[in-house]
């Protein structure tokens, strides 16, 4: 029952049928008491029959018929609730004629959607009895709970998140569109501000800012038709938002294409955009030329959105990178800002402080000249370098070495920076993108080669040339070893007989064991005079290498 689509569904929706219609109210109250749509007479201890037992009826529906579907992992029960007629205090018109005017908030309502959820949670995820269907719960206790806001600010209006509290509630969304530069840069702090004000029992529960791309209408341009889904807005998004900690990444909620992909649209418009010079082509590789700034048209390629996503994929599946299992530990998100120099950065770094991931990124290839924040048609091929092309970021363990491993964020391409080790042991990390041309023309900045890249700092080096994502073949050689966790012994087991290196390493990447140009299927390792920990074995040969991670106990 959300207020913008009222005039779609809401009217004829059966709970507001059934329940709520027949219950109109007078002034000065609101016409219709909303409480009634999650309970009979509104009252949270109808459980038993009335709405509360449609609802139960239609959870067992969805359960039995995709409950068992990864599609489902996650339920979120409303969109938006705070779009709730009632929720907060609203006036309307020409929506819904049965509902214009003005609803004041009904302060009993969202404690009464948080008891709801504490509900339908027990009954989805409580234990089963097989002997007794009717009444029994679902027993789906692996199911995750969504809720959904507005925009917001957590800090001043705490009542009105009261269910982002909620245990059963699992992950927790904003819905906010983004309208330039600024509003962009808080999203970070905003990230933080949810997590640390809604925990259930001190634990921080997985936050996403949503319609993180919308940018509206800027001056009569619809700015998020041009270059939000293809190579500037989108590409960044993925990056920016994987690296800031949010539980999901690339949510483009307003999938407006720059030109016309196989069913995105049931015909192809003509032209697609105002800036569309010829009918536009569909398929992938065709070329639509677009006016986007020079006053003649400029051929842009279409592309699958696959191209903006694989580089991610590829650099999380690297072998070296898994093998540090950050994913499975905790881990905080960071972010480095530079708006005088005009460069961004977004990192995670571990609790260990020894370990991060994370993506840098020209902000002039993307804010200063281009649709997003300009409200005037100007020449989007004109970025410009930004005033240094190194960065400092922190937080990271003193008295350590760290590697500086460089990924390319684009696909097909070797373009980065050059790996180094940063041995300056103070716990700040210079990024240092001198070796490779930080804003550097190509296809004239629609794709933003040159403007952005991706990086693993950690006390080992990490191979690039181990990535095994999508569309790339990982080495042909892997090895086992074991036992692991281990006490005195390790066994390493290979693939075939060529030689190769063998070394340990413990955690802070001191090497302590090594076997040069070992031979044989199995390698033994002696281990029992070594500290109990964690340690890193990585297994090389003249052109390849992988490392895996042992316990020593």
């Amino acid at each position: 029952p959300v207020i913008a689509y009222e005039n779609l569904g809401w009217g004829n929706h059966p709970y507001f049928i059934q329940f709520v219609r027949p219950h109109l109210q007078v002034a000065p109250q609101n016409k219709y008491d909303l409480k009634r749509f999650f309970y009979d007479e509104g009252d949270p201890a109808n459980t038993a029959d009335g709405v509360f037992y449609f609802w139960k009826r239609k959870y067992k529906y969805m359960m039995a018929r995709w409950g068992y579907s990864v599609n489902l992992a996650i339920l979120e029960p409303f969109n938006e609730i705070d779009q709730m007629l009632s929720y907060q205090t609203t006036t309307i018109s020409s929506i819904c004629d049965e509902d214009d005017g003005t609803w004041n908030a009904d302060a009993t309502l969202p404690p009464t959607i948080n008891t709801w959820v504490t509900d339908i949670a027990a009954y989805v995820k409580g234990v089963a009895d097989p002997n007794n269907p009717v009444a029994s719960s679902l027993g789906e206790d692996k199911k995750l709970f969504l809720m959904s806001y507005t925009d917001g600010q957590p800090h001043t209006n705490a009542a009105h998140y009261l269910p982002f509290t909620n245990t059963n509630v699992s992950l927790i969304d904003v819905h906010k569109g983004l309208g330039g530069e600024q509003a962009v840069n808080a999203t970070f702090g905003e990230s933080k501000d949810f997590h640390n004000t809604f925990m259930s029992g001190g634990v921080k529960k997985p936050f996403h800012h949503g319609e993180y791309s919308t940018f509206g209408d800027i001056a009569g341009y619809s700015t998020h038709q041009f270059f939000s889904n293809y190579d500037v807005s989108f590409h960044n998004e993925i990056w920016a938002s994987a690296f800031s900690g949010n539980f999901t990444t690339g949510l483009s909620w307003a999938w407006d294409r720059v030109f016309w992909w196989p069913k995105a649209l049931p015909s192809a418009p003509n032209p697609n955009n105002q800036f569309q010079l010829n009918p536009p082509t569909r398929g992938r590789g065709d070329l639509n030329m677009i006016d986007i700034g020079i006053g003649t048209g400029y051929p842009v390629e279409n592309k699958s959105v696959i191209h903006n996503i694989k580089p991610l994929v590829e650099l999380l599946s690297n072998p070296d990178w898994q093998a540090y299992d950050f994913f499975n530990g905790e881990f905080n998100s960071h972010r480095w800002l530079e708006n005088g120099h005009k460069i961004e950065c977004y990192y995670l770094l571990d609790t260990t402080h020894t370990l991060a991931i994370g993506w840098i990124h020209n902000m002039n290839a993307y804010w200063e000249n281009n649709y997003y924040v300009r409200n005037t048609l100007q020449n989007f091929l004109g970025s410009t370098a930004p005033w240094v092309d190194w960065h400092t970021i922190q937080g990271f363990q003193p008295g350590l070495d760290y590697h500086v491993s460089w990924f390319p964020t684009r696909t097909n391409t070797t373009v980065r920076p050059v790996d180094y080790v940063d041995a300056s042991q103070t716990g700040l990390i210079t990024l240092d993108m001198s070796s490779a041309p930080f804003a550097g023309v190509f296809n004239n900045y629609l794709d933003t080669l040159h403007s952005d890249y991706a990086f693993i700092i950690s006390i080992n080096p990490v191979v690039r040339s181990m990535v095994g994502g999508v569309g790339v073949t990982a080495t042909d050689w892997d090895f086992a070893m074991y036992p692991n966790p281990t006490n005195d012994d390790l066994f390493i087991r290979l693939q075939d007989d060529t030689r190769k290196d063998i070394t340990l390493y413990d955690y802070s990447g001191r090497q302590v064991q090594i076997s040069h140009r070992a031979e044989g299927r199995v390698v033994h390792l002696s281990t029992g005079n070594l500290a109990r920990g964690t340690y890193c074995v990585r297994v090389s040969d003249s052109r390849r290498s992988i490392a895996k991670t042992v316990i020593l106990r």
